[in-house]
């Protein structure tokens, strides 16, 4: 299981201001609406507000989503907890 906090330290890694690293990673949230979207391939593009929201591009598509990290229920596989 993957605390929500861990989410940013593990698609962001930084050395001081500087991002050294943007891995892919897949990752399952809840929109709105209710309805669960599965992302098999992205990367993270930013973060805002610390633990609140990130930018994903999902690779095959090249779309760019924001999420909020709060409806994340499952990254690489690992269910998510707050």
């Amino acid at each position: 299981m993957i605390r929500t906090s861990a989410i940013h330290e593990i698609i962001l890694q930084k050395v001081g201001d500087r991002i050294i690293a943007q891995p892919n990673f897949s990752m399952t949230f809840v929109e709105s609406s209710g309805a669960l979207v599965e992302v098999p391939d992205c990367i993270c593009t930013s973060k805002f507000a610390p633990n609140r929201t990130i930018n994903i591009k999902i690779t095959a598509s090249g779309q760019i989503r924001k999420v909020r990290t709060c409806t994340i229920i499952k990254f690489n596989g690992e269910e998510v907890h707050l």
